[in-house]
């Protein structure tokens, strides 16, 4: 059975937030007739965006795999390619895939621009598309079954650890930062996964709530749609959070800076970045300052 147009988004999650809006229009441009290939983890979160007719997944676990994979994708003979992730693996499956498409397109960077809804957002134009909405998965949003009582802010302390964590703020900052919002009247709500491993932050905060590995992606935009802001590092579930409208304070260091990622470019009155070289050099009063925003 021939499927028209194959999308390429490979992740990781925060990558296939952003390019929520961008699945939106080509949906719309291709009549809702699209193939998706991406990998295992983002599968599920694929499926629920209802806009795929079918999903490929590239598990990327051997050469054996991936070339068994090429041949599936070959057998469509998509009309159109289009490629999101526009990294090195996927013009290789350009190359891979030669003689089975009618069309390769893929956004490319705008005068060194790195960041994904620009860069999408360019491709819109180039191609006459219809211009890029921001991002909103509210449709997804799971309830949990104890929401916090309002007022409340969420945190979101961690991040990868590569790179020597050095895109995370240190936990006795968060756990400060946690302390004031609690003395406004705010419940702080801490949330993210078991392995961000943020024990210390729970310790020196213990009057907020600690919901640390016990919401589900989806749950994480139910959060978002009624809390105050969040505030948290460049991380994917920083971006769920803002996807639902929720305001945002995203904290960024010289390894992830603003122009690569965050929600800023949806909405910059919704979206603030704050920015130091060393995340270290970041104060809580920095951070308390901002929240004037």
């Amino acid at each position: 059975m021939k499927k028209s147009t194959l999308i390429i988004k490979l992740g990781a999650l925060g990558d296939m937030i952003q390019a929520m809006s961008m699945f939106k229009i080509l949906c719309q441009q291709y009549e809702n007739n699209l193939t998706l290939l991406t990998t295992e983890p983002f599968v599920d979160l694929a499926r629920r965006t209802g806009y795929f007719k079918t999903i490929i997944c590239d598990n990327r676990k051997s050469i054996r795999s991936t070339l068994s994979m090429i041949k599936q994708v070959r057998a469509y003979s998509f009309d159109h390619i289009i490629d999101l992730q526009n990294v090195d693996r996927t013009r290789l499956y350009k190359i891979l895939l030669t003689g089975s498409y009618r069309a390769w397109i893929a956004p490319c960077r705008i005068n060194k621009e790195n960041h994904p809804f620009k860069r999408f957002k360019h491709l819109c134009k180039t191609q006459n598309w219809p211009t890029l909405p921001p991002v909103d998965i509210t449709t997804m949003a799971e309830p949990l079954l104890n929401e916090p009582t309002l007022p409340y802010a969420l945190i979101i302390a961690g991040a990868s650890n590569a790179h020597g964590g050095q895109k995370r703020w240190c936990q006795k900052k968060y756990a400060a930062l946690c302390n004031h919002i609690i003395k406004q009247g705010i419940t702080a709500v801490l949330v993210g996964s078991k392995s961000d491993h943020l024990d210390e932050l729970a310790a020196l905060c213990p009057d907020a709530i600690n919901l640390i590995g016990q919401t589900s992606l989806y749950q994480l935009i139910s959060l978002g749609l009624n809390a105050t802001y969040c505030i948290g590092n460049d991380t994917g579930p920083q971006l769920i959070i803002a996807a639902s409208g929720c305001p945002t304070i995203t904290l960024f260091s010289a390894l992830n800076p603003p122009n690569k990622g965050g929600a800023w470019p949806w909405n910059k009155e919704r979206h603030l970045n704050l920015y130091k070289d060393n995340l270290n050099d970041l104060s809580v009063e920095d951070v308390i300052d901002a929240l004037k925003f």
